[in-house]
């Protein structure tokens, strides 16, 4: 449960040596101790025993004594004796030092046991435990706190770690890695391109924002207590760690992409095999691939398995076993997700456009057409947000547009490459020109750094 810090060990080696000098208030610490009945079965009276030895040899059996029934602070004590006794004698240093460290240690077992209980106890324990998290900021020990699920109660927890359309997002031009924005309960989990893809969470309104450890990864994937992601240090090799950063550990030898988690199973592509599909459990046990043709992301949403190819035309719908597969638009569709009882895509159709079709293909929409460039869209509730250039005349950025009517409202200018969403709606994005995360409200146009 602890480990002592080199400074904690420093400073207790600098008690050690200043103890050298005989300490005068060594008289004072024998007082204040009660002898536990072991101690005292070695004199009628223990503390007289010990202040009045006069060699080393006589304070030994209460040392020992005290040593063996844990009374480290009469140890302490014992050792004080020692030292003004023979100020040079290396065993009485080290009697002090291990004194000092018993006692150190039982502060910090005394501590982790508040600790432990507090976390049984509060009503909010995730709080609780970021607040004994920051205080041991500055300190040179480190408590290891039980892990805290951050999602409250159980059905708060995630059973698809990434919505479909933060999966098929983007977020750094040329750095293609996607799926860097997910979110559960009231936190959001984000990967930072301007750090070496490195990991944090941040509450949702921007409060304590945390690294995850020295995890860097993207597709980024929460499900309850774990995260899943690919690890940009280890060649997009899937690993799961604890929602707080602890416990990394390799799932898969796979170096994937577009990793989706949904209930008990990851879909992913497979670099190293044209980006063929392959699911497996949460352990990586049962793999199985599913496609022998190079595809895009494929999610399972509502029991139904999408995908689509990557070198051609084609939209497909599925049993989640890639079983009875169907086609459900001839389209490229170069981005695609399900929302809200639609498949919504954006494909070249002399230029581009962004359409819309039923789960089963019937009914396509055109929503929005442009003969420059869409480099993402996403939705709210309401809101069909896209970003690049969609006009020859106008201005490159992020522009909202009411789902009903296809009305345009606020308009911000910018360079991004994705358009990520949380549980609120809020909507996230990457600038190009410096990689740094902002928020945009989509109804006001308000805007932000991610910090």
């Amino acid at each position: 449960m602890k480990r002592l810090g080199v400074g904690l060990l420093a400073l207790i080696f600098a008690f050690s040596f200043a103890a050298c000098s005989a300490p005068a208030d060594a008289a004072d610490n024998a007082a204040d101790v009660t002898p536990t009945a072991e101690i005292a079965a070695v004199s009628d009276d223990p503390l007289t025993g010990i202040r009045s030895a006069a060699t080393i040899e006589e304070v030994a059996p209460y040392h020992k004594a005290a040593l063996e029934t844990g009374d480290y602070a009469t140890a302490l004590v014992c050792a004080e004796r020692m030292l003004e006794i023979d100020p040079a004698s290396q065993d009485a240093l080290n009697a002090l030092t291990e004194a000092k460290v018993a006692l150190l240690q039982q502060g910090v077992d005394d501590l982790n046991a508040s600790i432990t209980d507090g976390l049984s106890s509060v009503a909010d324990p995730a709080a609780y435990a970021e607040f004994v998290s920051r205080l041991l900021e500055g300190t040179d020990f480190t408590i290891d706190l039980p892990f805290v699920s951050d999602y409250g109660a159980a059905e708060n927890a995630n059973t698809s770690g990434i919505t479909f359309s933060n999966l098929v997002q983007r977020g750094v031009y040329t750095a293609w890695q996607g799926g860097l924005l997910t979110a559960q309960a009231d936190w959001i989990y984000f990967s930072a391109p301007s750090e070496d893809w490195a990991i944090y969470k941040i509450s949702e309104g921007g409060a304590n924002r945390t690294r995850l450890g020295e995890a860097c990864g993207c597709y980024l994937n929460v499900v309850g207590d774990w995260l899943f992601y690919c690890n940009t240090a280890d060649g997009n090799r899937i690993y799961k760690m604890r929602t707080n950063g602890n416990e990394s550990q390799k799932v898969s030898d796979d170096p994937g992409v577009y990793l989706a988690v949904v209930d008990d199973w990851m879909y992913y592509t497979l670099e190293s095999e044209n980006e063929n599909l392959y699911r497996a459990r949460l352990d990586g046990s049962e793999r199985t691939m599913l496609s022998g043709d190079p595809m895009r992301e494929a999610y399972c949403a509502d029991g139904v398995l999408y995908a689509a190819r990557r070198d051609g035309d084609g939209l497909y719908r599925a049993n989640p076993d890639a079983s009875d597969p169907a086609v459900i638009s001839t389209r490229n569709a170069g981005c695609y997700f399900a929302y809200d009882g639609w498949i919504y895509l954006v494909s070249e159709d002399h230029g581009l456009a962004i359409f819309r079709i039923r789960p089963d293909g019937t009914g396509e929409e055109e929503l929005l057409r442009t003969d420059v460039n869409i480099a993402a869209f996403t939705l709210t509730k309401d809101k069909l947000i896209v970003t690049g250039r969609l006009g020859k005349d106008l201005q490159e950025g992020i522009t909202v547009f009411d789902l009903e009517t296809m009305e345009s409202g606020v308009f911000l200018a910018c360079w991004c490459e994705g358009l990520y969403t949380d549980k609120l709606d809020n909507v996230y994005f990457i600038d190009c020109e410096d990689n740094t995360w902002h928020w945009i409200n989509a109804e006001t146009g308000e805007t932000g750094a991610l910090n």
